[in-house]
């Protein structure tokens, strides 16, 4: 039987951290007419095709939203919502990211009546 491996390092964040992130922007002092043209947050799903992650296919589902916390905010109501517009969906793995900029909307955007 293998020796299970040793966490060394593990940390949750303190309530008060959390909170000042959910508060930050991504680029605080950015005005509000030109957030989009600076790194943006989205929720993303991911379809799982192969083991090996060779096949994976990805998906903007819903932003672009201003922090991060925004994002995760939405993860629960993507979920549901694709759950209810695609039958593979349950098996489906969800989460947030950040791109570049908020460019790109998300594919359920108009089906959430989501406006950025």
């Amino acid at each position: 039987m293998k020796k299970p491996k040793e966490v060394t390092c593990y940390r949750h964040q303190l309530p008060r951290q959390a909170e000042q992130l959910r508060r930050t922007p991504a680029n605080p002092g950015d005005d509000d007419a030109r957030w989009r043209e600076r790194e943006c947050f989205y929720v993303s799903v991911r379809d799982r095709i192969a083991n090996d992650g060779s096949r994976d296919r990805y998906a903007i589902a819903l932003g672009p939203f201003r922090t991060h916390a925004e994002a995760l905010d939405q993860v629960e109501a993507v979920r549901t919502k694709a759950e209810e517009v695609d039958p593979r969906a349950w098996f489906y793995g969800y989460g947030t990211c950040k791109l570049a900029d908020g460019s790109r909307l998300g594919i359920l955007n108009k089906v959430m009546n989501f406006e950025p």
